[in-house]
């Protein structure tokens, strides 16, 4: 059984009439705004988030342009069962499934998931399409789906580098300071499709005082290029960690750059 609602409570918002629309390439009749058109085969969502919580699933919709096609509802009947009980998993997985029936419909190149548990976030393995999943929790609103919706909407049109983590590394020093700890931390950061090249600079001492501790990287800010800086360090020893990446400014720079800490 399936169920457009009210969504009532907590931080989900109240859904938009799904009025159809029509597709803007042909102009067909959409039973549901930012429906995939059957007619000219064209997409009109472009990213699609998606807030799993056990009251049920909330769906966003982007277009290209970062304009709200829509929002959606999926209600789960999961509260009427106990939670060790067959009939819960068989409302689980039948939720599960309506959710990417729905999904599905729209035809997004990338869906961005937010789970509030283990048992929801297993939808990743449904879903026919790109999916970035940005962790467990129930404290996350539609504000915050939809920013990071306008993040990835922003980023998704840089220039993407395919060329192995390996080969991006470069530069005169090759030494890496905690040997292979260190190393799978720097292939870490070049396996980001915005990452062009990573050079490691010199090694220097961090001074007397800063003694033990383990390998750790931290980023820096990007500069005016959208390139960034890191500091690897180890017990009294640092690196800097040059990251030439795809990004035209600092804007965009940024938002690399919490993608490399999302690698970390």
């Amino acid at each position: 059984m399936r169920e457009i609602g009210s969504l009532q409570g907590g931080n989900l918002p109240t859904p938009r009439s799904p009025a159809a629309g029509v597709c803007r390439s042909c102009g067909s009749a959409l039973e549901m705004p930012g429906d995939y058109c059957l007619s000219c085969g064209s997409s009109q969502t472009k990213l699609l988030g998606c807030l799993l919580r056990s009251e049920g699933a909330t769906l966003l919709m982007l277009d290209a342009e970062g304009r709200e096609l829509s929002t959606d509802f999926v209600k789960s009947y999961l509260h009427l069962y106990e939670r060790d009980s067959i009939e819960y998993q068989i409302s689980l997985r039948n939720f599960l499934e309506l959710v990417v029936d729905r999904i599905h419909r729209k035809r997004p190149k990338l869906v961005a998931l937010f789970a509030e548990s283990h048992e929801l976030a297993q939808i990743r393995r449904l879903i026919p399409f790109d999916v970035k999943f940005f962790g467990l929790g129930n404290a996350v609103g539609l504000q915050s789906v939809r920013c990071e919706l306008l993040k990835l909407l922003k980023i998704s049109g840089l220039e993407r580098v395919e060329t192995s983590p390996n080969k991006k590394l470069g530069g005169a020093h090759s030494t890496i300071i905690g040997e292979r700890r260190g190393y799978n931390i720097i292939l870490r950061l070049a396996e980001c499709h915005y990452v062009k090249k990573i050079v490691p600079g010199r090694i220097k001492a961090k001074g007397a005082a800063a003694t033990g501790g383990g390998v750790a990287l931290k980023i820096t800010r990007a500069d005016e290029r959208g390139n960034l800086r890191a500091l690897l360090s180890e017990g009294s020893s640092v690196q800097e960690i040059f990251i030439v990446t795809t990004a035209p400014n600092k804007e965009l720079g940024e938002l690399v750059a919490e993608e490399l800490k999302k690698l970390l």
